[in-house]
C-alpha cells in the first residue's frame, strides 16, 4: 500500500506547485516562478540568498559580510509544541552568512549605478529535517552593524534591506530511509523599501539558468562612500581633496592675474536619499600649496569664514542650483566632502584673445586634452567623482601674434632670409650692368 500512497502523495504535491517542465538538473522552477520542486529524491531542492549591493559609478567595490535570518513560523501548521520546537535551524543558529568582496561579486551592468551580487551556498547543506511535512520560515536581513561595510559612518552610508520573504519547505521521505527536501515554495511578502511584496519568487540556486542565473530571493542594500577628509569638520585640502578645479594659464600674452569666470553645478548620488543630500558641499581656494582667502573667488553671500581648529574660509557650492566662481592662474578650488558618484559640470566663460582647453582626471586616470575655441566658452560636463583624484584642469593660451600672422620668436629667421635675398638680388644686377658694360667696349 505504502509504494502505491507514495507516488501518488507526490503527484499531488507536483499538482498543487503547477509543475509544467523540469528546466534544471537539480530544481525546476513552477508555478510561474513561485516554487522548485526536486527531479527525485537524490537531487533535493537546493534553495539560495542573493546579496545585491548597490553603489554609485565607480565606487569600489567593498568587503564585508551579511546576515539573513530564517525565523521558524510553522511545522505542519502547528505554530507551538515540541514539534515546533524541534524545527531545525537554517544556517548556523538560524542565520546564513553571506560573504561580498570584489573577487566573489558578479556586475548586474545596471545604467547609471554599479550594482553586483553574490549567492549564498544551498541554504539546506547542513540541515536535516527529523519527518517529513510542511516547514515554514521567514526570511529577512539582520541589520546587525557590518563588520567593514559601513563601519565608518562619517565615510559610508549603507542602506539595509527590508524585504521579507516566506519560505514554505515541503520534505518527503527517502525509499532508504531519511528525508529530503522535495519542494520549496517562497513568496516575497516585502520589499526592500518594506512596501508589499511581489508575491512568488523562485528562490532556487543558480536561477533557472536561461533569464536569470541567480536565486531570486533578492536583498538589496545601498552603499555611498565619500573618500574625503579623515575629520570633515578639520580637513586639510592640501591633502584631502575628493575633486579639485584647477586654472592654469600659458603664452606670451597670458596675464597671469586674470581671473576668469566659472558655472558649477553638482549633483548629489542618486542613492543618497533626498532628506539627506547636504545644501552645498565644501570648496577651499589652494594657490602655491596654501589655503587662501576664497573672498576674491565668490560672492560674499556664498563664502562661510574661518572656523576653529583650522580657521580655513570656504564657498559652499551648491547641490541644487549652479553656483558662479572665478579663479586665476595657480588656483585650485577643491573639495572635501563630495561622495563617490557625485556628478559635475563646469563651465568656463569665454574670455578675449585666449583659447581654452580642459583635461579631466577621473579616479586617477587622466584622459585627453580637450581643445576649446579661442575667445569662446568650454564647458565639461557630467563627470563622476570616482575613488582617489578627481581633477579638472582648464588652461587657457594667449600667445603674441603681429599683424602680418608672424610671431616675434620667428623675426630673426625672418630678417636673415630677408638679407640673403636682397644680396642674392644685388649680385644678379651687378653682374648684369658688368655684362653691359663689356657689351658697350
Amino acid at each position: 500500500m505504502r509504494r502505491i500512497i507514495k507516488p501518488l502523495a507526490t503527484l499531488a504535491m507536483t499538482a498543487i506547485f503547477g509543475l509544467t517542465a523540469m528546466q534544471t538538473a537539480f530544481a525546476s522552477p513552477v508555478n510561474s516562478g513561485g516554487a522548485a520542486v526536486a527531479v527525485d529524491q537524490d537531487h533535493p531542492v537546493q534553495i539560495a540568498v542573493t546579496k545585491v549591493l548597490q553603489m554609485p559609478t565607480g565606487t569600489a567595490v567593498p568587503t564585508g559580510s551579511f546576515f539573513f535570518d530564517f525565523a521558524p513560523v510553522s511545522v505542519d501548521d502547528a505554530t507551538s509544541g515540541d514539534d515546533f520546537d524541534a524545527m531545525p535551524p537554517i544556517g548556523t543558529d538560524g542565520t546564513v552568512e553571506v560573504d561580498f568582496s570584489a573577487s566573489d561579486a558578479t556586475s548586474l551592468n545596471t545604467t547609471g549605478l554599479d550594482t553586483y551580487y553574490v549567492e549564498s551556498r544551498d541554504v539546506f547543506a547542513s540541515v536535516t529535517f527529523p519527518h517529513a511535512g510542511v516547514y515554514v520560515y521567514d526570511v529577512t536581513e539582520s541589520d546587525t552593524t557590518n563588520d567593514t561595510i559601513g563601519a565608518d559612518p562619517v565615510h559610508e552610508t549603507l542602506t539595509y534591506s527590508g524585504a521579507s520573504y516566506e519560505m514554505s519547505v515541503y520534505v518527503d521521505n527517502k525509499d532508504d530511509g531519511g528525508t529530503y527536501v522535495a519542494a520549496v515554495g517562497i513568496e516575497q511578502l516585502t520589499t526592500d523599501g518594506g512596501a508589499k511584496g511581489s508575491g512568488k519568487v523562485d528562490g532556487s540556486l543558480g536561477g533557472d539558468q536561461e533569464e536569470y542565473f541567480y536565486s531570486q530571493m533578492t536583498f538589496t542594500n545601498t552603499y555611498v562612500h565619500t573618500n574625503g577628509a579623515p575629520n570633515p569638520d578639520n580637513p586639510n585640502p592640501l591633502t584631502d581633496s575628493t575633486l579639485s578645479i584647477g586654472k592654469l594659464v600659458d603664452g606670451g600674452l597670458a596675464n597671469e592675474d586674470q581671473y576668469f569666470d566659472f558655472t558649477l553645478t553638482l549633483t548629489a548620488p542618486s542613492l543618497i536619499p533626498t532628506d539627506d543630500v547636504p545644501t552645498y558641499y565644501k570648496a577651499y581656494v589652494v594657490e602655491k600649496g596654501a589655503v587662501i582667502d576664497p573672498s576674491s573667488n565668490a560672492s560674499s553671500t556664498l563664502i562661510q569664514t574661518g572656523q576653529k581648529p583650522n580657521n580655513y574660509s570656504y564657498i559652499t557650492v551648491s547641490t541644487s542650483d549652479p553656483t558662479d566662481i572665478q579663479l586665476r592662474h595657480g588656483q585650485s578650488l577643491v573639495f572635501i566632502n563630495t561622495p563617490v558618484g557625485t556628478q559635475y559640470t563646469v563651465s568656463e566663460a569665454a574670455a578675449s584673445g585666449y583659447q581654452p582647453t580642459y583635461v579631466v582626471t577621473t579616479a586617477g586616470t587622466p584622459a585627453s586634452e580637450v581643445d576649446g575655441t579661442t575667445g569662446q566658452s568650454l564647458e565639461v560636463s557630467n563627470q563622476l567623482v570616482g575613488e582617489g583624484v578627481n581633477t579638472t584642469v582648464f588652461t587657457n593660451n594667449r600667445d603674441i601674434v603681429t599683424a602680418t600672422g608672424l610671431t616675434m620668436n620667428n623675426l630673426p629667421f625672418v630678417g636673415i632670409i630677408g638679407l640673403i635675398v636682397l644680396a642674392l638680388v644685388g649680385y644678379v644686377v651687378f653682374k648684369s650692368r658688368q655684362r653691359a658694360a663689356q657689351h658697350n667696349r
